[in-house]
């Protein structure tokens, strides 16, 4: 996925459900090649996306 394609697909989301919290896990500022998501999970008011 393109980093624009995500923006776009987070946009409709926050005009379909207003501006929710993420928690992103395990974040780090160091460079990793690109992850497939392998899931998407809206727990506790909030999206989780996980990664491999």
């Amino acid at each position: 996925m393109l980093a624009s394609e995500l923006i776009e697909k987070l946009e409709i989301l926050i005009a379909e459900h207003g501006d929710l919290p993420v928690a992103l896990y395990d974040w780090n500022e160091a460079y990793a090649p690109p992850a497939e998501s392998t899931s998407v999970t809206y727990e506790d008011g909030q999206f989780c996306v996980d990664a491999d």
